[in-house]
């Protein structure tokens, strides 16, 4: 059974918590919209989106330098030409503390559900290999990384996002490398294809989330894991991604700022909002959350 309850999540130190020290990123050199993989790539009109290659240099820069402020080290995966979804980095790759290797920083690589980007993974494969970093494979796939793998707090918990993007028999596969509870929820709608568009861990006792992202079972199994779940808008979810933001310190949230209902929602709860500019990315799909690495 995956589901392995809060008491078993409770022994093993809930109230722990792990800082987040690195962030990985990789440059939008050659970012564009060049095929169709998710229902935020095309206009209205029916045509592909067009990314301002100028613009979203910016917002990236502007991005890394909140992470600078922050005090966190940036690390780089050198862009390809042939991959112009590289730019988002929480996909190729799930951290993990080994417990086969004394509990050294790991990463399980990704199984990429779409042909578009399955030749991404292995230059992620060679920056950790390079550094001295242990990597696996899995038996199984697909499987997509930290688009639908997220951390507990203290990394006592996996919750594992199935239905579009990663399948539902991974958890089995993830449980023997991690040796830590999964907690396996089901995505039911197309416009959250990875589990990082519609569920954000804050801290140890918050998240915010997108009900109508998920099946009631799973919103049943998150009911025990925090205490506080912030509803995030719909409208602004589905158009601006507004859960897929970051929070690496459990009071700092950086988002889109053009979620402003959201922004004011998370302000009530006391959280120090940085908002972000991420239009050209939500062309493609994706915001703050997957436009990093963070381990």
């Amino acid at each position: 059974m995956l589901d392995f309850g809060q008491t078993d999540c409770q022994s093993m130190g809930m109230d722990k918590k792990l800082e987040i020290q690195n962030i990985l990123m990789v440059p939008p050199t050659y970012f564009k919209i060049g095929y169709e993989i998710n229902p935020f790539m095309r206009k209205v009109d029916g045509e592909l989106n067009v990314v301002n290659e100028r613009i979203a240099q910016q917002q990236w820069n502007a991005l890394q330098q909140i992470y600078f402020d922050l005090g966190l080290n940036i690390l780089q995966v050198p862009p390809s030409e042939m991959h112009p979804d590289m730019v988002f980095t929480a996909n190729q790759l799930l951290p993990f503390k080994d417990p086969k290797n004394n509990f050294e920083q790991s990463f399980i690589l990704s199984h990429m559900a779409t042909a578009e980007r399955a030749g991404e993974v292995i230059f992620f494969k060679n920056w950790a290999s390079e550094r001295g970093y242990k990597t696996y494979q899995l038996n199984i796939g697909p499987f997509e990384g930290m688009g639908d793998a997220l951390w507990s707090s203290d990394e006592s918990v996996l919750f594992l996002g199935h239905g579009y993007r990663t399948h539902f028999d991974v958890a089995i596969e993830l449980e023997k490398y991690v040796q830590k509870n999964i907690v396996p929820l089901k995505l039911i709608s197309p416009y959250f294809y990875h589990l990082d568009t519609c569920l954000a861990i804050i801290n140890k006792d918050t998240c915010a989330i997108v009900k109508e992202a998920f099946d009631e079972s799973s919103l049943q199994k998150l009911d025990s894991y925090f205490k506080t779940k912030i509803e995030i808008p719909f409208d602004e979810a589905k158009k601006f991604l507004a859960c897929n933001l970051f929070c690496p310190d459990g009071k700092t949230i950086l988002i889109e700022k053009q979620c402003t209902q959201t922004i004011n929602r998370l302000s009530d709860f006391g959280f120090d909002i940085k908002a972000v500019d991420t239009a050209e990315f939500l062309k493609s799909g994706g915001s703050v959350f997957c436009l990093k690495l963070a381990f």
